[in-house]
Parts: structure tokens; C-alpha cells; sequence
């Protein structure tokens, strides 16, 4: 699994200081693109080889939004391909 860690910044969050759903799912998909781009994945690399990447779905279970200036992880992996290699 690829992780990121991070602080909850103030713009990510609503009226109440705690992170906003959006702001959550943003964060998941930063995590997917850096993902690719760390494995040599990236847009670059996809823009060369005429290919793309697809999140066909998401799994996020919340228990509770985090705070403003809150340290927060998220994880992700690839569960497989249709064509070609990830690594």
C-alpha cells in the first residue's frame, strides 16, 4: 500500500474547521497520482505511451473529519490492470 501523510490545511476545511468530504476525496486522488508518478507512472509516462489510469471505484470510511492543522495519512494501492505492467 503507497501512503501519504499530511497536515489538514485551513483552506481544505469548512466553517466548522473540520475537513470537508470533497477536500477528502481530492486528498485520496493526490495519493493515487503520486502514487503514479513515484513507480514512473505519471503523466509524463502516460502522455508517451498513449495510455491512461482509471479509479473505478472508491472505499473511504469515515469515521469522523479531521481538524484544521491535524496530521492525516491516506492510503491506496492498485488491485490490478487490463494491459501492460504497473512496476
Amino acid at each position: 500500500m503507497y501512503t501519504i501523510d499530511e497536515r489538514v490545511t485551513f483552506s481544505q476545511s469548512r466553517g466548522d474547521g473540520c475537513m470537508s468530504i470533497p477536500s477528502m476525496m481530492y486528498f485520496m486522488q493526490d495519493s493515487v497520482n503520486l502514487l503514479a508518478r513515484d513507480i514512473g507512472k505519471g503523466l509524463e509516462y502516460l502522455d508517451e505511451n498513449r495510455k491512461l489510469w482509471a479509479i473505478t471505484g472508491w472505499n473511504m470510511k469515515i469515521y469522523r473529519r479531521p481538524y484544521a492543522g491535524e496530521k492525516i495519512v491516506a492510503g491506496t494501492y492498485c488491485s490490478g490492470t487490463r494491459s501492460g505492467t504497473l512496476s
